[in-house]
């Protein structure tokens, strides 16, 4: 049978056979091939002249190639290993993929620390000369957690490349069995189930990033509060891991605009484009944070409801006060809400959002004007984390609370 369908021309199978004017057939590559050479349309067989340049396809004929050719291989392989070993092949990949993912935190990771130290030592360096200590301190803690979690990606890196080793040899070995009838078919098949139950336990690497707001937040008037003098202490800062990639923080946490494409690692807490959270959500008590908006033409604050540890949170689940092209809005989840009455974002230049987990109130006030823009009546069940959202280049600021000198820091 495999006589009747080999191809004239390359002696091999049938590869998408067309049907020539005279009756016989050809692949059509092969056939393209023969009359580019012989610079005339015979037939490669009978030397007939063909009528036409684009002969039909032998559908008949290719049919029954795909079916030879299939059951050639049943008889090659009559234990599914090839199927086994291509999904061997793509779990191989995805562990190539996760190693890469692991790359590139570790670098990201590796500057955030030193631009964290940058910025640790140009705060210290406004401090009084007996604050070194403190200072050296900071700085070995930082580079103690850099370290930690480098040491941390290294072994991930290093537990998935012995993995893909294994997966390697098992690849090497089953492929050259394919190739020896006499081969252990069994011993092969019992090595690629055995692997392929088998399952990568690392985690995604969001927890392997430097915490820079621990280090950086607050940090002046933590040192400060000690010599008690005025400091300014933020109510809120930002956490640099939530922050979307056109995003472009400040080095001290307190202020953001729109900036260039940095194409940040993927974490589960990171929000899209230009949003961005504090470093620390509030589950009981009252709580309130100015923010100065200043210049900017589309801009938004207000919190986000972690119900529950591990949930991924999305810019849609959060309550704000928006300012953009349809003007000053309260938005809540899903995007509902409506237009606030008497105002324009172009009047509205600083606002104190205030929040009372208690009661369940959320509250937006024009500081300027010193009067109520918004209210939101919520009971609130989870944490609730500080957002802020900012399409411009001009920068918006978090104000600093003024410091009460009975006041010891945590």
């Amino acid at each position: 049978m495999a006589d009747d369908l080999t191809c004239p021309t390359c002696m091999g199978i049938f590869n998408n056979p067309v049907l020539l004017s005279c009756g016989h057939s050809s692949c059509s590559d092969c056939l393209q091939r023969w009359w580019k050479e012989k610079r005339s349309q015979d037939c490669p067989v009978c030397r007939a002249r063909c009528s036409s340049s684009k002969p039909p396809r032998n559908l008949a004929l290719k049919n029954l190639c795909e079916a030879f050719v299939l059951e050639q291989e049943r008889k090659a392989d009559p234990r599914g290993l090839t199927e086994k070993l291509a999904a061997l092949k793509l779990k191989l990949d995805r562990l190539r993929r996760v190693r890469d993912g692991y790359d590139k935190v570790s670098e990201h990771a590796k500057a955030q620390a030193r631009g964290t130290e940058r910025q640790i030592k140009l705060q210290f360096k406004a401090l009084h000369r007996f604050l070194e200590e403190d200072e050296e301190a900071r700085v070995a803690d930082l580079r103690a957690e850099e370290e930690r979690k480098s040491q941390k990606l290294r072994e991930l890196v290093e537990e998935v490349s012995r993995e893909m080793a294994v997966l390697s040899e098992i690849v090497r070995t089953t492929e050259e069995a394919l190739s020896d009838e006499n081969a252990p078919w069994q011993k092969c098949e019992a090595a690629i189930d055995k692997a392929m139950q088998q399952s990568f336990h690392g985690d995604s690497g969001e927890n392997q990033l430097i915490d820079v707001a621990r280090h950086v937040g607050n940090l002046s008037f933590d040192v400060s509060w000690r010599m008690m003098k005025a400091a300014q202490v933020y109510p809120v800062v930002l956490d640099p891991n939530t922050a979307g990639n056109l995003l472009s923080l400040s080095p001290d946490l307190t202020a953001f605009r729109e900036g260039d494409d940095q194409r940040l690692p993927e974490t589960r807490d990171r929000l899209s484009f230009l949003s961005v959270l504090a470093s620390e959500g509030f589950e009981s008590g009252r709580h309130s944070w100015d923010v100065h908006v200043g210049e900017s033409k589309c801009w938004g604050v207000g919190v986000i409801e972690r119900e529950r540890p591990g949930q991924q949170l999305k810019e849609m689940d959060s309550w704000r006060l928006v300012n953009g092209f349809f003007g000053l809005m309260a938005l809540g989840p899903d995007y509902e809400g409506a237009a606030v009455p008497g105002l324009t974002g172009r009047e509205v230049t600083r606002i104190r959002v205030e929040l009372d987990c208690a009661d369940g109130l959320l509250a937006f006030t024009d500081l300027a004007a010193r009067t109520l823009i918004h209210t939101v009546r919520h009971r609130f069940r989870g944490k609730v984390y500080p957002y802020f959202y900012n399409w411009d280049q001009h920068e918006i600021r978090i104000l600093p609370k003024e410091v009460v000198h009975s006041f010891v820091p945590r």
